[in-house]
């Protein structure tokens, strides 16, 4: 239970810093009318995560041109290790990936992982700070935000939404 606490804390605090550095391309993005949705995912054999923004599927947008801004590749923390908090979570991260995991199999460890990165998103410093950056775009409701961020498995052990089954 502590070592859950302390990796959504570490979530949190990560979550919130990206969120200020992007702030200004994430509405970029956010605000045209191609956007559809994030997506991200605990990278466990790269100690990363990486969150990506979803165009509508007859849509296409209009590239960030600062900052190699790509919405394929919007963020990859391991990118942002200058900031104390994103340093501290690639860390933690990094360790779990070389622990034994006490007879943990990787699907347990991943499944761990997507759930506190979903637990952070529901903080409710995180929903204020998405709520500011994303201007409307991002449901008042907590239950419904799971329409416009997705924190899924992209390697495939769990097809499912991870902030469908926090909610």
């Amino acid at each position: 239970m502590e070592k859950d606490i302390q990796l959504v804390d570490q979530m949190e605090a990560a979550l919130l810093s990206l969120l200020s550095s992007r702030k200004e391309a994430i509405q970029h993005y956010t605000q045209q009318d191609a956007f559809s949705h994030m997506v991200l995912s605990v990278a466990h054999w790269h100690a990363d995560l990486y969150w990506n923004l979803c165009e509508k599927s007859d849509s296409e947008f209009e590239e960030w041109e600062e900052d190699d801004c790509d919405s394929q590749e919007f963020i990859i923390l391991s990118d942002f290790d200058e900031l104390p908090p994103v340093e501290q979570l690639c860390a933690s991260l990094d360790a779990l990936n070389e622990e034994e995991h006490e007879g943990d199999s990787i699907q347990a460890v991943m499944e761990w992982t997507h759930s506190c990165l979903a637990a952070a998103f529901r903080r409710p410093l995180v929903m204020s700070a998405l709520a500011e950056v994303m201007n409307g775009k991002c449901p008042d409701d907590p239950a419904r935000l799971d329409q416009v961020i997705q924190v899924r498995d992209t390697d495939h052990y769990f097809e499912y939404n991870f902030l469908s089954v926090a909610s």
